[in-house]
């Protein structure tokens, strides 16, 4: 059975980098989440950029913290997982006819 995880382990060392090559950290998150555009629509649970553009600086490092868990472990949670359309309200007309845009949001 060792053998078989050994050779696994070296076919995939092509795959992805190793944790330890990956160099992102607080910085990065930080940059980042300067980097939001404002105004766009909340999540499922009512988050929108602004929660966290504005939230205390250590949110950056627990989402580090966060980012390199779900690296190490190659699972991403559950609630990372949804999407859903929300109209927007915005009427397009094409062709005579009025149809509503719907707004892509990920959570």
């Amino acid at each position: 059975m060792n053998k078989l995880k050994e050779e696994y382990l070296q076919l995939r060392t092509d795959y992805l980098p190793l944790l330890n090559d990956i160099t992102f950290g607080t910085e990065l998150v930080s940059h980042k989440i300067q980097d939001l555009k404002r105004g766009k629509v909340a999540d499922i649970y009512g988050l929108s950029a602004e929660h966290l553009l504005f939230s205390h600086p250590i949110l950056a490092k627990i989402l580090c913290k966060l980012f390199r868990l779900i690296w190490s472990t190659e699972h991403i949670p559950d609630g990372f997982k949804y999407i859903y359309l929300k109209p927007s309200g915005i009427c397009s007309i094409n062709q005579g006819q009025c149809s509503y845009i719907t707004t892509l949001s990920h959570s």
